[in-house]
């Protein structure tokens, strides 16, 4: 019954000959169905998670492209400097250096702006699961249909399941900034 309320799982065992014969009960059926409501809330956030991770791909592509940019000029700059004084073209250089710079650290912001939005909704998918566990227990408890240890123990069960959601962002990010 723990297994079908926080996952949505059968309870009903099979037969030799491979039928079905479930043997739930009207409760059953209900906190079976109730429990899918945690598992779509569970498939729904780890989608979204993948679904911003497009996002976080484009401002990791340009983060690298200014960095390599700005230490491209930094290394020309530095083989020619000699040259770069003799014409007098200091201010000018430093001028353009500043403006990588800021490029540079806009893209990076812009960066971690889509790390940390990728982890929100990574952690608020593994809190609502457990909230909508809580609240699916409460309502199994208010009919009679669960105890209070039985809440408890979909509880935790459901944060269990939570966990591995919420590292999704978190192997994400490592994942693409290990790519080259």
């Amino acid at each position: 019954l723990l297994l079908a309320i926080a996952t949505g799982a059968s309870a009903g065992v099979a037969a030799p000959d491979g039928t079905q014969p479930d043997g739930m009960g009207v409760s059953e059926r209900r906190a079976e169905s109730r429990g899918h409501w945690v598992s779509i809330g569970l498939l729904a956030g780890t989608e979204a998670t993948f679904a911003m991770g497009r996002w976080m791909d484009g401002t990791v592509d340009r983060a690298r492209q200014r960095r390599a940019i700005l230490a491209n000029n930094i290394t020309e700059k530095l083989s020619a400097l000699t040259v770069v004084r003799a014409f007098g073209q200091g201010p000018r250089e430093e001028k353009r250096l500043l403006r990588q710079s800021r490029g540079l650290r806009g893209a990076l912001i812009e960066r971690s702006r889509a790390i940390g939005s990728i982890n929100a909704v990574a952690e608020a998918t593994g809190t609502m699961a457990t909230l909508s566990a809580l609240l699916v227990g409460i309502l199994a408890v208010a009919r009679g249909q669960a105890t209070p240890g039985d809440v408890v123990a979909m509880t935790t069960l459901t944060g269990m399941l939570a966990t591995p959601s919420r590292d999704l962002g978190k192997v994400y990010e490592y994942w693409r900034r290990a790519q080259a």
